[in-house]
């Protein structure tokens, strides 16, 4: 997923998975030729494994049960009647072969139009004329409406992966309209708490948060959640996974407690699924692990993330997103402690990968470069700092309109790296300019808004102004002690901070006692 991405949903479907190998920026790495996506899309349709999906043991017994589901019920069924349930069973057979027909008949019509969709980026056909990923996509939205309005959930369908895979692409505001439309249809059809439809309801969900909207997130994530528990039962990997979504959004808004219970929740449903989901586990202790460090406690964390990326890099490869996001967690644990060396090994793998995958215009991209910023400016590398900020800035402007809790982080640590260097007027700019964004684009009291006023109050001291100062620090401690654990840093340096002022104002009995507190 802006600032938001360490979290952002994986794409995990057949569908999904031929969509975005036919989108691969490596030649390498995408289909050969028009006849091997071809293959791809007959073999989904007809239930066995594609090629572009990792040939795991779970997978290829997932695509036997999916393929042999009649001959299963029935072995199933005939135990079933030894003990007096054989009607009951016997009609359920007959629906299980009715759905799977549907979806058959469904998948047939995904693959066809996709084929016909993905066949203009075959050399042969686009005579050497290069088709971008954006251009791909553009071309089946617009075809969608046209050519598949008799198949509605046909139609819906394709508009979830498309919508999906624009949000992968870092083109969010394209997304959305398809979400919506494709809510619309499948909330009229098959009900407001159908699997399919509360899905979708979760891309949604998971949409707004991307964009800030966290009050319209909140309720779509969490009847999300009702929905799927009710119908798939509260040890679905489906549940688990809407479970950790929601962990994120709690996070995003500061409700640690919550997130933690969530995450753990979401850790608990991988760890026991059967056969094991090495992905998810992996994605909930990354997620974990980062919340933890967040929390400050650092030797909690650390294991969670290594695991993480251990399992990520045995099943996923060493250039997957999942891979990218844990690096840049461990990049972040490591100059947390000081260890800037490996920090920044961790960080450009991080940027390696995503760059190689999204391109630099990305928001994954410019987290990673914000984390490898920060880092250089904390190991006096500040030349180095101000030029990667400046890109991660730029970048973010380019890639949000208005406001944004991503571009109040992203001039909050421009505006500290160029009060270091001396840059005193343009930090206050900027830093004044984090604090309005951060009036409009996150809640009261989130402990996030207490940074660019910490940092500006710095620059007040610095430049003998501690009466502009003071209020900064009383607030920013104010925020924390109220958001945070009773004993995070944090607070400690917000205290610090407020001793510090209070000090160079002349009212020393006041400040001796906060500072102390500071280095309890």
């Amino acid at each position: 997923t802006g600032a938001a991405l360490a979290w952002r949903r994986r794409l995990t479907g057949d569908l999904d998975t031929i969509v975005l190998t036919a989108l691969q920026k490596d030649p390498a790495r995408r289909y050969a030729s028009a006849e091997r996506l071809a293959d791809d899309l007959r073999r989904h349709a007809e239930g066995l494994p594609v090629l572009a999906r990792p040939d795991t043991l779970r997978y290829r017994t997932a695509k036997f049960l999916r393929r042999n589901r009649a001959g299963v019920a029935i072995a199933g069924t005939a135990a079933a009647l030894t003990i007096g349930f054989g009607i009951y069973h016997t009609v359920r057979i007959a629906d299980e072969r009715d759905r799977a027909r549907v979806e058959a008949a469904k998948a047939t019509e995904v693959a066809a139009f996709l084929q016909e969709i993905f066949t203009v980026a075959d050399p042969s056909v686009s005579r050497g004329e290069s088709v971008t990923a954006r251009e791909l996509l553009d071309a089946a939205a617009e075809r969608i409406d046209r050519e598949l309005a008799d198949q509605p959930l046909v139609q819906a369908s394709l508009m979830q992966v498309i919508a999906n895979t624009y949000s992968r692409l870092g083109l969010n505001p394209r997304a959305e309209p398809l979400l919506r439309t494709a809510f619309a249809t499948q909330e009229r059809l098959l009900g407001p708490d159908a699997p399919a439809t509360a899905r979708t309801r979760r891309d949604l969900g998971v949409w707004y948060q991307d964009a800030g909207r966290y009050d319209e997130a909140r309720p779509e994530l969490e009847r999300a959640l009702a929905a799927l528990e009710a119908a798939l039962g509260a040890n679905d990997p489906e549940v688990g996974e809407t479970h950790r979504v929601l962990a994120y959004l709690w996070q995003t808004l500061a409700e640690y407690d919550r997130a933690e219970a969530e995450f753990r929740r979401a850790a608990a449903i991988a760890r026991t699924s059967e056969p094991l989901d090495t992905v998810e586990l992996a994605a909930s202790l990354g997620q974990l692990g980062r919340l933890l460090r967040q929390l400050d406690r650092t030797s909690e964390a650390e294991p969670l993330l290594r695991e993480a990326l251990t399992l990520q890099r045995a099943a996923l490869g060493s250039m997957h997103p999942d891979v990218a996001s844990t690096a840049r967690n461990l990049g972040s644990l490591a100059r947390d402690m000081g260890q800037f060396a490996a920090a920044d090994s961790f960080y450009l793998e991080a940027i390696r990968i995503r760059r190689a995958l999204f391109g630099n215009d990305h928001p994954d991209v410019a987290n990673a470069l914000n984390s490898r910023a920060i880092m250089l400016a904390e190991a006096g590398r500040v030349e180095e700092a101000l030029t990667v900020g400046r890109e991660y800035l730029g970048t973010l402007e380019r890639l949000h309109a208005g406001p944004h809790p991503a571009l109040a982080v992203a001039y909050a640590n421009m505006g500290s790296m160029l009060a270091g260097v001396g840059a005193i007027a343009e930090a206050e700019s900027l830093l004044m300019r984090a604090m309005r964004i951060q009036e409009e684009a996150l809640p009261a009291g989130h402990p996030d808004r207490a940074f660019p006023q910490i940092i500006l109050g710095e620059v007040y001291l610095r430049t003998d102004r501690p009466a502009s100062a003071l209020p900064l620090f009383r607030e920013a401690l104010r925020i924390r002690r109220a958001g945070l654990p009773v004993d995070h840093r944090y607070i400690a340096d917000a205290v610090g901070d407020v001793g510090a002022a209070l000090a160079a104002l002349g009212r020393g009995p006041e400040a001796e006692p906060q500072i102390g507190r500071a280095h309890v």
